[in-house]
């Protein structure tokens, strides 16, 4: 018998994942936006009324239809499906029915099959050779360096000089970092990162903003990276001083 707390350990294991803050759901960030591959199933107990989350069944993504149709051919009662899932890519899983081996396994089929390429090939079991840090580990490598203090925006922790931000801590998740380099830089650090650094959305990521998986992120690479943010704030403009407007008699 599986239950939520057994879902929430295995997701979380796996490289780059994060889970929802609005309900029981898990994704895994590609290029800085969510790729949902597990949630709880919400049933329709009611006609005509709202559905309702249902915590012993899991909506897990599968890589395409034929895979679902082969699932539930192979596990009638543990695995199934309704009309509401019709067409799309997705089981549902009976929890007090999975074994864990089994659930483990759909759960990282589902991961697989929305993580970007990069990190799926990512070990699952541990992090490679001379890779992983913890969030304080990053904090004080930020802290290290000259000028920088540390501040908070939105909830998470940033790292700044001159009133300028360059790193911060907890998003888009628990075990993310971000550093903000050049375009240029980004681009050799992902490289060289082997899936454990990715741009963060939109034009926060074209503009060099970073996110940083740090579990499995070169140590050293990391270092070198928030060197690189640190110093890029030394050729930047200073911030502009804010205005106070008076309200006019």
């Amino acid at each position: 018998m599986a239950t939520q707390a057994d879902v929430r350990r295995i997701a979380l294991s796996f490289p780059g994942t994060v889970e929802g803050k609005d309900r029981f759901a898990f994704s895994v960030m590609d290029r800085g936006k969510p790729r949902g591959f597990a949630w709880v199933w919400l049933e329709r107990v009611a006609p005509k009324k709202p559905r309702v989350p249902q915590p012993l069944v899991l909506a897990v993504r599968v890589a395409n239809l034929d895979e679902k149709d082969l699932l539930l051919q192979h596990h009638p009662g543990v695995l199934f499906t309704e009309p509401h899932y019709n067409g799309y890519p997705a089981v549902l899983v009976r929890l007090p029915k999975v074994s864990l081996p089994k659930l483990r396994s759909l759960l990282e089929d589902g991961w697989r099959s929305q993580a970007p390429k990069e990190l799926a090939g990512i070990p699952l079991t541990r992090a490679p050779r001379g890779a992983g840090l913890s969030a304080e580990r990053f904090r004080r490598m930020a802290l290290a360096l000259p000028g920088v203090t540390e501040g908070s925006h939105m909830g998470h922790a940033d790292f700044r000089a001159g009133g300028k931000v360059f790193a911060s801590l907890g998003a888009p998740g628990p075990g993310w970092g971000m550093v903000k380099v050049s375009p240029a830089e980004q681009a050799a650090l992902i490289r060289a990162a082997r899936g454990a650094m990715q741009p963060a959305a939109g034009a926060w990521g074209r503009s060099g903003s970073t996110l940083v998986y740090l579990s499995h992120a070169p140590v050293k690479l990391v270092q070198s990276a928030l060197a690189a943010a640190r110093k890029a704030l030394d050729g930047s403009k200073p911030a502009r001083p804010r205005t106070l407007h008076s309200s006019r008699p």
